[in-house]
């Protein structure tokens, strides 16, 4: 895993996920590839996840981002987002210590802070819960200060959003939290890309797919028991679990 000061569960607008990236260093092997999330555009969409403030000072958070630039190696693509969730809810984790990302697949990471608090760490959405693996210090790459660029959105009801920010917030109740942050997407230009398929293709190929990591229907469970505990219905995630245990139970 890696070094965390706060996390918020919400939300991204304009994405959804897709299970079109191969795995083949994690959740299978250059043989036998596995099946991974990503997003893809999609203007009426929103993916729900956690957005992860990194901690420590300059240079540690540099090199978790270096880190972090390896682990997301096989995706290509690194866009800055803006978050959206409910401020009451996020409120208790604000109040967490620093501590570690876990050493699975998880969601993506806000702040809800309720005080002054100093200008904020990089900030990493984590909207595809890929895995938390082989914590190892890195030098920063170059030009790292800027990978993680966030804004802090306070929670209360003073905040004035842009008529832009809040025809965003597409679901009741939410608002802006994080601006700029840092979310890493494969797209169809990386080595790795499988693209679409049928749902029983993708069932077949993840209830068969084996990695260094573990198994394909490990990181699929995990991600819907992660959409489960944040009370998200997921209707496609949850029928392609089900479609994959049968095919175990079989």
């Amino acid at each position: 895993g890696f070094a965390h000061a706060r996390k918020v569960e919400g939300y991204i607008t304009g994405f959804r996920r897709v299970w079109n990236q191969g795995s083949t260093d994690h959740r299978g092997t250059p043989e036998a590839p596995g099946r991974t999330v990503t997003l893809e555009r999609c203007p009426s969409s929103i993916t729900w996840g956690v957005a992860w403030e990194l901690a420590g000072c300059p240079l540690e958070q540099g090199q978790t981002l270096a880190y972090l630039e390896w682990r997301e190696k096989q995706y290509d693509v690194r866009e800055m987002v803006d978050v959206f969730g409910f401020p009451e809810q996020n409120a208790s984790l604000d109040s967490c210590p620093p501590s570690n990302s876990p050493d699975q697949d998880s969601s993506t990471d806000l702040l809800a802070a309720s005080t002054p608090r100093p200008p904020p760490s990089p900030h990493v959405l984590d909207p595809i819960l890929v895995e938390q693996s082989l914590d190892t210090a890195y030098e920063p790459p170059p030009g790292w200060e800027q990978l993680g660029a966030s804004q802090l959105w306070p929670p209360d009801d003073s905040v004035s959003l842009s008529p832009e920010q809040a025809r965003d917030a597409k679901v009741p109740g939410t608002r802006a939290l994080l601006g700029g942050v840092l979310c890493y997407v494969a797209s169809p230009k990386n080595e790795n890309w499988l693209g679409p398929a049928c749902v029983e293709q993708i069932a077949l190929q993840i209830a068969r797919s084996r990695g260094p990591s573990g198994g394909n229907v490990e990181y699929l469970t995990r991600l819907a028991d992660a959409m489960r505990q944040m009370g998200v219905d997921d209707p496609e995630l949850f029928a392609l679990e089900a479609h994959v245990l049968t095919l175990i139970d079989s």
